[in-house]
């Protein structure tokens, strides 16, 4: 549904992922925009922050987080395949059983890769 990318917000000075989604198809773009809409209201740990979304359903500007994907994760052995059908449940049961930590922020911003992540 959507590619997410590490880029560096220059006027606040801190590093964010840039969830972009993929295609044009308008059901998607609602989908994408009410996961936005629901995770920017919840605060919790285990929720990534909301900073900012696309008025046109394009993109959303969040909290960077690193250690990368769970298919990642799963290819490294870093986590087993058991861990890995665990932790929707722990997650869900720290918000109530519902999505996690956001905030939003109505501001758009030019965003660009790390310094140590450019290519």
């Amino acid at each position: 549904m959507a590619t997410v990318y590490a880029a560096f917000d220059h006027q606040l000075g801190r590093e964010v992922a840039v969830k972009h989604l993929r295609g044009d198809d308008p059901r998607l773009r609602l989908r994408f925009a009410r996961e936005a809409r629901l995770v920017a209201a919840l605060r919790h740990a285990g929720i990534v922050t909301i900073y900012d979304v696309d008025p046109d359903g394009e993109y959303l500007i969040a909290e960077l987080v690193d250690g990368g994907s769970v298919a990642e994760r799963l290819a490294a052995r870093r986590v087993t395949p058991t861990d890995a059908r665990r932790w929707p449940r722990r997650a869900a049961g720290g918000a109530g059983g519902g999505p996690r930590r956001g905030d939003h922020a109505s501001r758009r911003q030019a965003v660009e890769p790390p310094a140590d992540r450019r290519r």
